[in-house]
Order: structure tokens, then sequence, then C-alpha cells
């Protein structure tokens, strides 16, 4: 039984990790509303603050991911 929550907690930090990263290029998706959605069963496991750190850090890389490929293109255009 433990092995299943494990698994299931890292699925649920490692899925939202995802949607974060997915949230950040996408503008029309919210992981706030996709965080809310996904606490309840977060709770049940214990891992809501990592479930929430993740997403932190999902939201990061998406918007690491735009600040440079925007950069990358504006120093293409002058060349």
């Amino acid at each position: 039984m433990f092995t299943t929550n494990l698994l299931g907690a890292a699925g649920v930090v490692g899925g939202g990790f995802g949607v974060a990263v997915l949230t950040a290029l996408v503008p029309w998706l919210n992981a706030e509303i996709l965080l809310m959605a996904a606490l309840p069963t977060a709770h049940a496991l214990g891992v809501a603050l990592p479930l929430v750190c993740a997403t932190a850090a999902g939201q990061m890389v998406g918007k690491s991911v735009m600040f440079w490929s925007s950069i990358r293109a504006a120093r293409s255009e002058e060349h």
C-alpha cells in the first residue's frame, strides 16, 4: 500500500509540474484552477506542499522557455 501511495504522489506532483509548464506556454490554460482541482487528491496523499512547489517550478521553466525563445528570435532578426 505504501508503494501505491508513493506512486500516486509522484504522479500527482509530476503531473502538476508538466501541466504547469504547459500552462506557462499556453495562455488560455490556468495553472491556479488546475492546482485547486488537484489539491484534494494531493492533500489525501500528503503532498500538497510538493505539488505547489512543482507547479511553481513548472511555471518558471515554461516562462523561461518563452523568455529565451523571444531573445533568440530578436537576435536572429538583427542579422
